[in-house]
């Protein structure tokens, strides 16, 4: 019968230092086989498979020789293309990240913002932010990656950072900050503390922080009296008050 041989190989494009796998296949003849290899560069092998790992880029013609039992024999070349190491894969782009302190900033109060978490596998960051995520950035490009600001009123403000690395790859965060006001602030020019005056015949009861005004209504007549007093700080004074006799008048 005839008699034939064929090999493949893999990888099929190999690079400098890389181990190369050759296997071969025979058809027909009367078995048992025996094959040799020669690879191009002047090595060779034997065997149906065979293994090679080239020292320099070329392209080399690989040939296989295979004989049966009744001293047939069959060859078959290919050639196989060995380029240089590959170059390494492209690196991934910069992840942003940010912290900033205090955590709970007040108004006029400056906060810290440092994008040092950030990564990347190209170079050096830079980084730039915005303080209100309004489409404007607030800082240039810099490579110092931490920046200050303070913010003039309360309220909820999206802050923005974009880092950029050394291949033009960048990438953008924003994460919210909530401004407070000042510790023990309150509504701008209100009494954070008053005296409960003694009561004066003719003048209402009033408690002034609280912006209410108590009126004594009712058939009986009330006389006010002031118990007591107590200044407390963060609580209001504490008044009593005790009905008035019978056929008192109601002061006003």
């Amino acid at each position: 019968p005839s008699f034939s041989v064929d090999f493949t190989f893999a990888p099929s494009s190999p690079v400098v230092g890389q181990i190369v796998t050759f296997t071969a296949t025979t058809v027909g003849g009367t078995a048992p086989y025996t094959s040799s290899w020669t690879f191009g560069d002047g090595t060779t092998a034997a065997g149906s498979a065979a293994t090679r790992a080239y020292a320099s880029a070329s392209t080399y013609t690989v040939q296989v020789t295979a004989s049966d039992s009744a001293a047939h024999t069959a060859t078959k070349s290919k050639s196989v293309v060995v380029t240089a190491s590959a170059p390494p894969p492209p690196p991934g782009g910069p992840v942003a990240q940010f912290a900033f302190t205090p955590t709970s900033p007040q108004v006029d109060a400056m906060v810290t913002f440092d994008a040092s978490a950030s990564t990347s596998s190209n170079g050096v960051l830079e980084a730039r932010w915005d303080w209100e995520e309004d489409g404007v950035w607030d800082t240039a490009w810099s490579t110092t990656l931490s920046a200050g600001h303070a913010f003039s009123a309360t309220g909820t403000y999206s802050i923005r950072l974009e880092v950029r690395d050394a291949g033009g790859l960048s990438d953008f965060i924003a994460r919210s900050v909530i401004v407070i006001g000042p510790q023990g602030g309150g509504t701008p020019g209100a009494p954070t503390s008053f005296d409960l005056l003694g009561p004066l015949e003719g003048n209402p009861l009033t408690l002034p922080a609280l912006g209410l005004v108590f009126l004594l209504f009712g058939v009986a007549a009330i006389r006010r009296r002031l118990v007591r007093t107590e200044r407390v700080r963060g609580r209001y004074p504490q008044a009593e008050v005790e009905p008035a006799e019978q056929g008192d008048a109601w002061d006003m």
